[in-house]
């Protein structure tokens, strides 16, 4: 496949998702006005588009479709938020390579490295029922040691990857970052239990540790409350009272997890846990530690 080509397949992408659909007549008006992809400014033949279409499905995985209603094209399916992801960041790339002159100016976030062939193993693994021996080391431990392990499915969480699978009789996550120290598929079936649904299983999960889902009451303050509508915490949550100056919010989500209690803290004093009674306990524990540490420094200085 040639490089340009690809830059192509990723402008068509760009474009559809831009606008809400496209007529030919649109898509190839733009093509023509492009001048860094078609400097000659020529038409786009309808035999490559269509090639493009079939070259995009491929690829992505996408499926770019013509409305019978408008006769315009659309992307009309993204089957998933990695999917979406991918092709959001191959989009943004595509748009710094336009304006060379933003390199430097459009700033991302350093992420974790992860080992694309694990991923890629562990798929694998998924898709022919087989377990894998993974090389793990958790916090804490000086040497790895093997687990043999059942997958059962992969998730992002705060921009790490992280395994589900089955260890014996229970299911336990591990962090396939710089705790991972080696894997490989064997050649023995995988004891997955067939039906198992990821989604359902993390419903009520904040991360990747699983809890009892309790009913949380939690207020913003100011401008965090706008915070909180414009970027939920959990797919549970629901705004249950308006004021001008705070907002409370509902979820149904497990409380055990300490990331979840991070995620609180990280808020400071714009919010205040009201229900359940538990967790606003262990609210003010943390913070009555974290005054006491910043006492003695105070003390020090």
């Amino acid at each position: 496949m040639a490089h340009n080509d690809f830059k192509r397949y990723i402008w068509l992408i760009e474009l559809l998702n831009r606008v809400d659909g496209a007529s030919f007549a649109d898509i190839n008006d733009a093509w023509q006005d492009d001048p860094l992809l078609n400097p000659l400014g020529e038409p786009l033949p309808v035999r490559t588009f269509y090639n493009h279409i079939k070259a995009i499905k491929e690829i992505f995985d996408l499926e770019i479709t013509q409305s019978k209603r408008d006769r315009k094209y659309r992307v009309s399916n993204y089957y998933g938020r990695v999917q979406e992801e991918i092709v959001s960041y191959l989009s943004l790339n595509a748009t710094i390579n336009r304006y060379k002159d933003l390199r430097g100016r459009v700033l991302g976030e350093e992420e974790p490295l992860v080992d694309q062939h694990c991923l890629q193993l562990l798929c694998q693994a998924m898709h022919e029922g087989k377990q894998v021996r993974l090389g793990y080391r958790k916090y804490g431990e000086r040497c790895s040691r093997a687990r043999t392990l059942s997958p059962y499915c992969l998730k992002i969480f705060k921009r790490r990857w992280y395994l589900l699978a089955k260890e014996g009789d229970s299911l336990k996550t591990f962090a396939l970052d710089d705790r991972t120290t080696g894997i490989e598929m064997l050649d023995k079936n995988s004891d997955y239990a067939e039906g198992f649904d990821a989604e359902a299983f993390f419903r009520d999960t904040f991360g990747i540790l699983k809890s009892p889902a309790r009913n949380v009451i939690i207020k913003a303050y100011g401008h965090e409350a706008d915070y909180w509508r414009s970027s939920p915490v959990h797919p549970s949550q629901q705004e249950i009272e308006t004021e001008n100056d705070y907002a409370v919010f509902s979820l149904k989500v497990g409380t055990d997890a300490w990331d979840f209690v991070q995620e609180l803290l990280s808020r400071g004093d714009r919010i205040e846990v009201l229900k359940p009674q538990s967790l606003r306990k262990e609210m003010a524990l943390c913070i009555e530690k974290m005054r006491r540490r910043y006492r003695s420094t105070e003390l020090e200085a």
